[in-house]
């Protein structure tokens, strides 16, 4: 016979109302993405597909992590979710090998397939 199912933890016990909740500064953090700046109708926004792949463990990590963080003031969904997580990190990369500037964009033709030789 199964057992019941844990039952879920709100993220909004023994919050308050009146008093924020407080938030520990992140220094050294670049720009995230605001997510309403993204485009809402995937038809008419000109999206490019990418593909990726996890191990099975990080791909139940990565939907516990959207599944766990859904509200009204997150992502509301999985593509947003990671779309986000990879803009933040080529924010990141630019600014760090980049001198903060944009890089050129590269078509998806352009790009060498597969792993980069071992050195």
């Amino acid at each position: 016979m199964n057992a019941r199912p844990e039952r879920r933890k709100s993220q909004l016990a023994g919050a308050s109302p009146v008093q924020p909740a407080t938030v520990t500064p992140i220094a050294a953090v670049p720009e995230p993405v605001d997510p309403a700046a993204q485009p809402k109708n995937r038809r008419n926004a000109g999206w490019s597909q990418v593909s990726i792949r996890l191990l099975p463990e990080d791909a139940d990590r990565l939907r516990g992590a959207v599944e766990a963080t859904r509200s009204p003031h997150t992502y509301r969904s999985l593509n947003e979710f990671v779309s986000q997580a990879v803009m933040n990190e080529v924010s990141r990369l630019e600014q760090e090998h980049n001198s903060g500037k944009p890089w050129t964009g590269v078509t998806a033709g352009d790009l060498t397939p597969g792993r980069r030789p071992s050195l």
